[in-house]
């Protein structure tokens, strides 16, 4: 990964995936929460008496790293993004783009050439389109 980056006319780039979990779906037996009521919008006071949510991903469930894993390797895939090697885990990359990806947990780093972080292209931008927040900085620009 450094090493690509440290071709000429190439960037590396962290992202951070904020709140990654809670954007995947939980899977299995349904599981609701009763919301405390110190938490209800303005609007649910007097109208519902112990309103529930279907829990979503959270830190704290044990299958939530696992079930990230899954939804961020389907959205990548989604938006041309390979997997040179099925065996090598969460190393990502994007033919078009010649962007290259590693996935650790909702750390996002990618390598990507001057002209594609010029131009607004890249894991950023294709995380915005689907729901992706994030924050990102260069590492180091050449």
């Amino acid at each position: 990964m450094d090493a690509y980056g440290t071709r000429p006319g190439f960037i590396v780039q962290q992202n951070d995936g904020v709140q990654a979990y809670t954007q995947a779906t939980m899977r299995g037996v349904d599981t609701w929460v009763e919301i405390c009521n110190d938490r209800w919008p303005k609007e649910w006071k007097g109208k519902y008496n112990r309103p529930v949510v279907k829990l979503r991903i959270s830190y704290g469930h044990p299958d939530s790293g696992g079930l990230w894993e899954q939804h961020c390797e389907s959205q990548l895939k989604a938006v041309g993004f390979i997997m040179p090697d099925p065996e090598g885990w969460s190393v990502f990359f994007h033919p078009t783009l010649k962007l290259l990806l590693v996935v650790y947990v909702d750390d996002f780093q990618d390598v990507r050439t001057q002209r594609v972080y010029e131009e607004g292209l890249g894991i950023d931008r294709i995380k915005n389109r689907h729901g992706y927040a994030h924050r990102g900085q260069s590492i180091s620009r050449l």
